[in-house]
């Protein structure tokens, strides 16, 4: 039913983000790039990335002096 609810897309209206956390295996990237798919499918633009890869681009934002802008971004 949530998965459902989140294919509608209205979290993305609202500005909400989605975080899926669980065990290896449990489905979290499949329901991750359905969810990318509904976005698409709706004419929104979409970004997949993992918590290490966004981990990553914020330090070396820090690093670089665009922490702020990196994070309007995100």
């Amino acid at each position: 039913m949530q998965v459902l609810e989140l294919a509608r897309c209205e979290w993305i209206d609202r500005c909400e983000n989605v975080i899926a956390l669980g065990p290896s295996g449990t489905g979290k990237t499949h329901v991750a790039l359905d969810l990318g798919q509904a976005a698409c499918q709706k004419g929104m633009d979409v970004r997949f990335t993992s918590a290490a890869a966004i981990v990553y681009e914020l330090m070396e934002a820090r690093d670089e002096r665009q922490l702020l802008w990196l994070q309007k971004q995100l």
